[in-house]
């Protein structure tokens, strides 16, 4: 099935937009799929995150982090969790909590940096509503996040 879609040229290739990054997957797989007439496999994925609490809850804390922690600079997870506790240099008051509400849907038991510093780890890269976060790591020294707006 593949081969006979690389020998015909990908055709339908139009019929999928290129998925994160997995363009080569997206277009040799699910252009063949589609090309023969199957579902898209990334429509059945769409469903799925409609109803994926998890998805939401990182959704909601890349949203706050962009509106109260910003995106330019590199911060540790105790950066974030003071900053969402009111401590230290806020560049956006946050009044309602979000950033505190969004961390600890993410993150429910016992919120601390190692704790938040793993499940950052854990998002690294993942592509939620055009942002990522993105993780700079060093030997001996704390590890450093940011989160990045993805421009289309």
């Amino acid at each position: 099935m593949l081969r006979a879609h690389i020998v015909a040229g990908y055709p339908g290739e139009e019929l999928v937009t290129p998925y994160g990054r997995f363009e080569d997957w997206s277009r040799l797989v699910r252009g063949a799929l589609v090309w023969l007439g199957e579902p898209d496999p990334c429509a059945t994925r769409a469903a799925i995150e409609a109803i994926d609490p998890e998805r939401d809850a990182l959704a909601a804390l890349m949203r706050a982090w962009r509106d109260h922690l910003g995106t330019r600079d590199w911060i540790t997870a105790k950066d974030i969790l003071d900053r969402a506790n009111g401590l230290g240099a806020s560049q956006n008051f946050d009044p309602k909590g979000e950033l505190q509400d969004a961390l600890t849907a993410l993150v429910p038991h016992h919120l601390g940096p190692k704790t938040l510093g793993r499940n950052l780890m854990r998002y690294k890269d993942r592509i939620i509503d055009s942002m990522r976060i993105r993780v700079h790591a060093i030997k001996g020294e704390s590890t450093r996040y940011r989160l990045e707006v993805i421009e289309s």
